[in-house]
């Protein structure tokens, strides 16, 4: 694929339509999909600067058969941008809803919980081996519902919650009575025993009682929010309520339940209202809600997104094709609720109210990140579903929006952002062919957006011969990459310094260093003139060049090019040490040689390879760019 800097040029028409994002697009797994009624799916550890990423692979996707029902966990570094899979459970079940729920423990140790979708009553856990480490885990050790009091439902989902003033952890999950249990662990996830029923309903319409989203400040609360029933069986409406001491409250604090432990549960009903769906009378109304997602603010007041049909007149007809996004705040008196968006017709048939679904930021209330195949600015239809960002400054009564993703060739599905730190963001999401939960081909993506960098859009399309020389040198020997760390000999330096700065006329370099698939390419300056840019293959990448897979689309007969648009790219290598600053050592060879110095001066090689890792993030000049070319792409990874 290439990438192209949005800045003032000119592309054709066949650029032009090809997929776009706004900031550092990142491949995960290029094979994962995952429901939403898991969390956490995603996790940040602030510890060593990683993310995991809890999926299900299916046989479409890259893999083929053998990936099919792959439980996996994806580690991702973020200074160096390499990434790391480990299978928690091979050829588990081909369904989206069993992707593992994932915490991290005080020891930093991982705990990954998943099960089937209501096909047995085992949860199954894994704890890593070491902490921070995500490369090795303990045996699965199930536990049994059908040994649990009342045991009558397969179980569905997994939401792990650790409150630090109980020293407990919490699961819940659709189990007995099809509603919502949960069990408990005063080890952090060792072993695990019943906790009770969170809520109860003795109606049993349909399919399940209650679909619930959970949000929790890690000390003494778990918050939630519940429907009745699935929307395709009821006309849900929307309510809250949290648990704190064993006992479960309403949003004011009002007393529901005193023991949330013993088999006496409340019903939905006793709760908190956030939202009542309109009769469905055949009036203009917004009908059959649904629990989307559930964060906490500052004070620990909840904010969540829910949906529902629009003028589903007849009843189960026109609001198949017409779903609305609300967003609601309790401001520590009442509940206020917000139409966000449109959010369009179902994702597929069989599934009434799938839709592309909200990710609430964790630690912004006014900030979300939508899928919708509605463009939000102006209700204009969109060929596939994108993402956009939403900003507002009036507690959700009117949003601004910005496109992430925009001429998709694709959808972008199911948005999630963990819990990082106020000064930096990552959304991630699903993109590719979705039919249905048990029959996908999507790539697990993101953005990792930093308060101190800087970004411009770019758009990427599938590389060929015709828009990249590198197809015609694919199958030349690549360089020996040398250990990081390492001192060079002398002459090995000055070689390879030399070999690195030596570009050709027609814009193509030699391929080189630590990623050994990294290749260059022309880059259009802003006047136009070529110029010349080195840029990086991500190790994930270059695996899917191998099976001719990409992002839910096709890779040509090589792996992946990238281009960026202006003189000087910003470009993240970890740990490698092909740099080309102004000030750097290639540069001051040059102006050694200039001043009658040899190659063998000591002024040259005292600067060693380490203090050039050190630079994180630098300028790439090339030879023939001026001052005024301006920087657009910025920070492409390779994995390691």
């Amino acid at each position: 694929m290439i990438f192209l800097g949005a800045g003032p040029i000119t592309v054709s028409s066949t650029l032009r339509a090809a997929d776009n994002v706004a900031g550092n697009l990142v491949l995960f797994n290029p094979n994962g999909a995952w429901c939403w009624y898991q969390d956490d799916r995603v996790i940040v550890d602030q510890t060593n600067g990683t993310m995991l990423l809890g999926s299900v692979a299916d046989s479409p996707g890259p893999g083929g058969a053998d990936r099919r029902g792959d439980v996996d966990v994806t580690t991702y570094r973020f200074d160096d941008g390499s990434r790391r899979l480990f299978t928690l459970h091979e050829s588990f079940q081909d369904d989206d809803h069993n992707v593992p729920a994932l915490m991290q423990r005080s020891d930093g140790r991982y705990v990954a919980a998943y099960t089937k979708h209501n096909s047995d009553k085992l949860t199954h856990y894994r704890v890593s081996t070491n902490p921070h480490d995500a490369a090795s885990w303990q045996p699965d050790e199930p536990f049994d519902w059908a040994l649990t009091p009342g045991s009558d439902f397969n179980v569905t989902y997994s939401n792990l919650y650790y409150l630090s003033g109980e020293d407990r952890t919490y699961n819940f999950a659709r189990a007995n009575n099809r509603g919502p249990n949960f069990l408990v662990s005063t080890d952090e996830g060792d072993s695990w025993s019943y906790g009770g029923k969170l809520l109860y309903n003795p109606s049993n319409v349909g399919y399940v009682n209650g679909y619930l989203r959970y949000a929790s400040n890690g000390v003494d609360r778990i918050h939630f929010i519940a429907t009745e029933h699935h929307p395709r069986d009821f006309n849900n409406n929307i309510f809250h309520g949290y648990i704190q001491n064993g006992q479960m409250f309403r949003s004011d604090g009002s007393l529901v339940d005193g023991n949330i432990y013993d088999q006496f549960a409340s019903h939905q009903t006793d709760l908190s209202p956030v939202y009542y769906s309109d009769e469905e009378d055949g009036s203009q109304e917004f009908s059959r809600a649904w629990t989307t997602d559930l964060q906490l603010d500052a004070q620990g007041n909840p904010y969540a997104i829910f949906t529902a049909r629009a003028n589903d007149v007849p009843v189960n007809s026109n609001g198949y094709n017409d779903h609305r996004f609300f967003y609601a705040r309790y401001d520590g008196d009442s509940w206020n609720v917000h139409q966000l968006a449109k959010a369009g017709a179902r994702l597929y048939t069989n599934e009434q109210d799938y839709t592309g679904l909200v990710a609430l930021h964790p630690h912004d209330p006014n900030t979300l990140y939508m899928s919708t195949p509605v463009d939000p600015r102006d209700d204009a239809a969109l060929a596939n579903h994108e993402i956009f960002k939403g900003v507002t400054t009036d507690d959700g009564a009117n949003w601004n929006w910005s496109p992430v993703t925009w001429n998709s060739g694709v959808d972008n599905l199911r948005p999630t952002i963990p819990s990082w730190d106020g000064d930096n963001t990552v959304v991630t999401w699903f993109r590719g062919s979705f039919p249905s939960f048990t029959n996908f081909d999507t790539a697990v993506v993101g953005i990792v957006d930093r308060r101190f960098e800087r970004t411009g859009p770019v758009h990427y399309v599938d590389a060929a011969a015709a828009n990249t020389r590198f197809a015609a040198d694919r199958d030349r020997p690549e360089r020996r990459s040398r250990p990081a760390g390492r001192r060079l000999a002398l002459a090995d330096r000055i070689r390879q310094r030399r070999q690195r700065a030596d570009v050709e006329r027609d814009a193509h370099f030699r391929r080189r260093g630590r990623c050994p698939d990294a290749k260059d390419d022309a880059v259009r300056s802003r006047r136009g003139n070529l110029r010349s840019v080195r840029l990086l293959l991500g190790q994930s990448e270059r695996r899917l060049a191998d099976t001719g897979r990409a992002f839910g689309g096709q890779y040509a007969a090589f792996p992946r090019a990238i281009v960026a648009a202006g003189g000087a790219i910003a470009v993240r290598k970890p740990g490698d040490a092909h740099r080309r600053r102004r000030n750097g050592p290639v540069s001051r060879l040059r102006r050694t040689r200039q001043r009658g110095g040899r190659r063998g001066d000591r002024r040259f090689h005292r600067r060693s390879l380490d203090h050039d890792r050190r630079q994180d993030t630098h300028l790439v000049r090339r030879r023939g760019l001026r001052a005024g070319d301006r920087p657009i792409a910025r920070r492409f990874q390779c994995g390691r």
